[in-house]
């Protein structure tokens, strides 16, 4: 039986799109960034969630690694946390 289980999670790994692993990898790389600059400041979620006038939905998936965000709440995220997530220079 393990055997077939591995046989199924290689056979849907391997239909995973190169393009689509890496938008994944990137969104995940963002979440741990921001749960790390969280704690670095000493915020809990709730106190993110009240400096970005977020529901506790919104915050949830923000961290969850899943969430799509657009510019304007990267930056303001920076200014929030004191962290740079985006790469300003030419």
């Amino acid at each position: 039986m393990c055997g077939n289980n591995n046989q199924l999670l290689s056979s849907l790994l391997a239909e995973i799109d190169p393009i689509d692993q890496a938008i994944m990898n990137a969104k995940m790389e963002l979440a741990a960034k921001i749960a790390t600059a969280m704690d670095a400041k000493g915020l809990n979620n709730q106190a993110l969630q009240k400096m970005m006038n977020l529901s506790s939905l919104q915050m949830r998936k923000w961290l969850s690694g899943t969430h799509n965000f657009t510019l304007e709440n990267l930056v303001l995220l920076e200014k929030a946390l004191d962290v740079q997530f985006l790469n300003k220079s030419l």
